[in-house]
């Protein structure tokens, strides 16, 4: 939300009940709602769900999320958990070094991959591209049907959808198409913190996983 103001895509991620705002999650069932904490009151959260037992970053995460809302609520624990004086005492806790191009990913979504493939064929829909992002610590992905190829489906795409779910990642590896290389793609990604990799210009392969699902979009083109 920008000056008072908050596109359709938010607002519809979003319920006020009796003067409480709540975050309305995606669930395999039925959505749940998960109580907003505004910025004032998001340290003291952090600090009684990690300060009593000093748990690591993915179980505070865990115990947060399932009640509580913000956005970059894991990079903000990430940070917190990782200046944690007693942690660093306890050796509970170590910090996961930047990861290089081969290194296999410690957590899922710690990396993940992203490409566009297409055109296809115009769906009733009006899309032509898929836009897939793979996890490259499981394999798993998750892939959405786009009209167009513009750094503005990639941004909409992590934030909306990514994110939410996945939480945020330290690694993005993407090819140097323009889309994953323009300067919006690049600025949020620096904004949140998360480091960009990009595979050889002459060798988009090297993106292995998500290439072998684009083949797999070539022989099946119904989307």
């Amino acid at each position: 939300m920008k000056n008072g103001k908050a596109s359709k895509s938010v607002e519809n991620k979003y319920i006020l009940i009796d003067e409480i705002m709540y975050y309305i999650s995606k669930a395999d069932t039925e959505p749940v709602l998960r109580l907003y904490v505004p910025l004032q009151l998001r340290d003291e959260v952090v600090k009684q769900y990690h300060d009593q037992d000093h748990l690591g970053v993915d179980k505070t995460y865990d115990a947060i999320k399932g009640k509580y809302f913000w956005p970059k609520l894991y990079k903000e624990l990430h940070e917190y958990v990782n200046s944690c004086i007693t942690c660093q005492k306890r050796s509970s806790y170590h910090a996961k070094p930047k990861l290089q191009e081969t290194d296999i990913p410690p957590f899922p979504f710690a990396k993940i991959a992203i490409d566009l493939s297409g055109p296809y064929p115009r769906s009733l829909s009006g899309n032509k591209y898929i836009i897939s992002f793979i996890d490259l610590y499981s394999g798993y992905p998750e892939c959405f049907a786009v009209p167009d190829k513009c750094a503005e489906n990639v941004v909409h795409l992590l934030l909306e959808e990514i994110i939410p779910k996945h939480s945020f990642p330290l690694q993005i590896l993407t090819d140097n198409g323009g889309e994953n290389t323009s300067y919006m793609v690049r600025e949020t990604l620096q904004e949140l913190n998360i480091s960009h990799l990009t595979t050889s210009f002459y060798s988009p392969g090297s993106n292995g996983k998500v290439e072998r699902l684009h083949r797999f979009f070539i022989c099946n083109e119904e989307f």
